[in-house]
């Protein structure tokens, strides 16, 4: 066997050896997705009416729909809140641009209020179902695959809000 050869074969034989616990975590990840997503009825009313959880999500559609509306520009001062001074946002920009990116790319430019409604109603489950992938290799790394399977599947079926 020449010493060429070796880093081939183990290399396969890595891959061969990870491929039952790379498919528990996309099943792992694909069933919180499916958790988040599944009271779809009760955020999408029959009248075009999305319905959102609580105060954040409508704050940060409100601060989508004004970054969408001055893209790449983003509102640094918000003059609705702290009634009657308004104030500073204080939250950084990264969660807001990403949805108004992907909103921006799925409405070839210029997204109708619905697609950006889906997309605000869609994105956080996304990433919760995302965050089994991290999870999964932070237990790996503190306590071996086994330990990152029952982190991951612990961390889909916690709850959403």
């Amino acid at each position: 066997m020449v010493s060429q050869d070796r880093p081939a074969t183990t290399f396969k034989s890595r891959i061969k050896s990870s491929l039952p616990y790379t498919l528990a975590v996309a099943i792992i990840g694909f069933v919180s997705l499916w958790i988040r997503t599944r009271p779809s009825e009760y955020v999408f009313l029959s009248n075009g009416f999305v319905r959102f959880g609580g105060n954040d999500p409508w704050y940060h559609m409100r601060t989508l729909n004004v970054l969408l509306e001055n893209y790449p520009q983003r509102m640094f001062f918000n003059p609705m809140t702290n009634y009657p001074y308004g104030s500073y946002i204080h939250f950084g920009p990264l969660f807001d641009q990403m949805m108004a990116i992907i909103s921006l790319i799925l409405g070839l430019g210029s997204p109708s209020q619905d697609l950006i409604n889906t997309v605000g109603a869609y994105f956080p489950a996304v990433l919760g179902a995302l965050t089994v992938i991290p999870v999964y290799y932070i237990g790996k790394y503190l306590g071996g695959r086994k330990t990152g399977i029952l982190a991951a599947v612990l961390i889909a079926f916690a709850p959403v809000s």
